[in-house]
């Protein structure tokens, strides 16, 4: 495999961090850590719609229920392993502030990078001992130290680790004291998850508010249509109700993201 240029290697990472995530882009899981195949996954998918679907149209007595019940049996997966893979990526980013601590030090006792990998490997837990494992594998059957890198922020796609891989890249190309620059990472990674976890407490309440105000009318839908069943039949039985319906589902979509959006400040 060529080596390419730290600058190009720098292009490279700041364009795919730059990309767009759709839907279609799901979290693998992969990404999140388990040993599951795309296979498996895909397949897991398909029947928890297909059991959804199925579900909600007996439960409802209204084959069109099948419709929402079968997408959203379809996205459980996928929200569960994105929800998994943020908290991969979280738990990857209190350890490396540890990891670049530790390899600093190493650095400047004499030890190369790959020794102060090693290190790391050794010493902290999963998931970043299978990450920079993997880097180490790459490294060991030749693979050129840009290529590894640019491996890793592919695996992590975090902020902090297009910090690190910058900044070693710039460094094999200009030089100067890695170590103080891992210190430096260290710090500024370390401040970023302080303010993080400061703006999470304040916007506890909000968050919650979100989560309550998006249950309540589904809650409520529930509670009528098992109390009093005939209540609600005007809704699928014309075409107003169906119109109101529809209106109904698409402003509580509406409203649980723009409260969301609210709340997600970015660092």
């Amino acid at each position: 495999m060529s080596s390419c240029s730290s600058l190009a290697c720098t292009a490279r990472i700041s364009i795919q961090r730059g990309s767009s995530i759709s839907w279609v882009d799901s979290p693998t899981p992969v990404e999140e850590g388990r040993p599951l195949r795309v296979g498996e996954y895909l397949l897991i998918r398909w029947l928890l719609a297909l059991g959804l679907g199925t579900t909600a149209a007996i439960f409802l007595q209204l084959p069109l229920a099948a419709v929402p019940g079968a997408a959203l049996g379809y996205m459980l997966p996928a929200l569960y392993v994105g929800s998994r893979k943020r908290h991969r990526s979280g738990l990857f980013e209190v350890q490396l502030v540890d990891a670049l601590a530790l390899m600093a030090g190493g650095l400047r006792a004499g030890y190369s990078f790959l020794q102060g990998a090693e290190a790391v490997v050794r010493e902290l837990p999963s998931p970043i001992q299978d990450e920079f494992g993997a880097l180490l594998q790459d490294l060991r059957v030749g693979v050129p130290m840009e290529e590894a890198v640019i491996g890793l922020s592919r695996r992590v796609p975090s902020e902090e680790v297009d910090m690190l891989a910058t900044a070693i890249l710039i460094q094999r190309t200009s030089g100067g004291n890695l170590a103080e620059i891992l210190d430096s990472i260290a710090y500024t990674i370390r401040e970023r998850l302080r303010i993080r976890r400061e703006i999470m407490t304040l916007t506890a309440q909000e968050r919650m508010s979100s989560y309550v105000v998006g249950a309540l009318p589904l809650i409520s839908f529930v509670f009528l249509k098992l109390s009093n069943p005939d209540y609600l039949d005007q809704l699928f039985a014309t075409v107003l109700g169906h119109v109101l319906l529809g209106a109904a589902i698409g402003l509580e979509i509406v409203g649980f993201y723009v409260i969301r959006r609210i709340i997600d400040i970015k660092v």
